[in-house]
């Protein structure tokens, strides 16, 4: 029965992230591609408009004091992780500091790796899941809306360095490697999000994102181009499936 799951799980994640290193490495090795920055730069922008506006939505029903076990309430915070998930490979590739203040973990760890080393406090999303879902219910409104407001001050930060950025193609593919890493060996434990458990439904989110992100940075594909466009996709689909079954049952394939 292991070795099934097993032999599932690699067809799962090993496609989607072969099409990935092997893309960038031609990527890499061509002279010039059909990518189109200011196509690319759009979905960027767009992701950060996205999630600057369900971090208002959060904002406006935590003033209304809409109690954290509601609905309405979960669905708009899952929202927001989905969103931030959306972005979270070119945050982190680009400004790794606003990574931190974003979605900086609920255990602070030190900047270095050095006994006496300052420490980084945890921040954003995981900082405002520890503080609205843990406990009995209640929380501090005045520190949830200041640290909403501290994580929509560095979107606007990041959205700034977006709009001046070279966006190379190479940089893209090798951002979206590193956060497939960073999901697989971290998020999909559910370590960011130890009390609403939505790591199974970002990362079903985001793969099932993922090929019109890359659709929408190109224009005229050929035939070779085309090609490689499919398997991606229907790696990145059968990958969303995948973690969509994972969230459905109680123990889950995580290997």
């Amino acid at each position: 029965m292991k070795s099934i799951y097993i032999r599932n799980s690699l067809k799962v994640i090993f496609p989607i992230l072969f099409v990935i290193l092997i893309a960038g490495k031609d990527v890499r090795n061509s002279e010039q591609g059909v990518f189109d920055q200011e196509k690319c730069r759009i979905q960027l922008l767009k992701g950060v408009d996205s999630l600057n506006h369900s971090l208002s939505v959060l904002d406006s029903m935590i003033r209304k004091n809409t109690h954290s076990s509601s609905t309405e309430f979960r669905n708009a915070w899952h929202t927001c992780r989905i969103y931030y998930r959306a972005i979270s490979p070119f945050v982190s590739f680009y400004r790794p500091e606003l990574s931190q203040q974003l979605n900086g973990p609920p255990v602070a760890l030190p900047e270095e790796e050095d006994e006496v080393a300052a420490f980084l406090p945890p921040h954003g999303l995981q900082l405002i899941e520890e503080k609205i879902f843990q406990g009995p219910g209640n929380y501090n409104q005045t520190e949830i809306i200041s640290e909403l407001a501290l994580c929509r001050t560095n979107l606007e930060a990041y959205k700034s360095s977006v709009k001046d950025t070279l966006i190379r193609e190479q940089d893209i593919f090798h951002a979206l490697e590193l956060e497939m890493l960073r999901y697989f060996l971290l998020t999909v434990t559910n370590m960011e999000t130890p009390s609403t458990h939505t790591a199974f439904k970002e990362g079903n989110s985001y793969h099932n994102n993922l090929p019109e992100f890359f659709i929408s940075s190109y224009s005229d594909l050929n035939e070779t181009d085309r090609s490689a466009y499919e398997t991606l996709k229907a790696a990145s689909l059968s990958c969303a499936d995948f973690l969509n079954e994972q969230d459905k049952v109680n123990h889950a394939d995580y290997f």
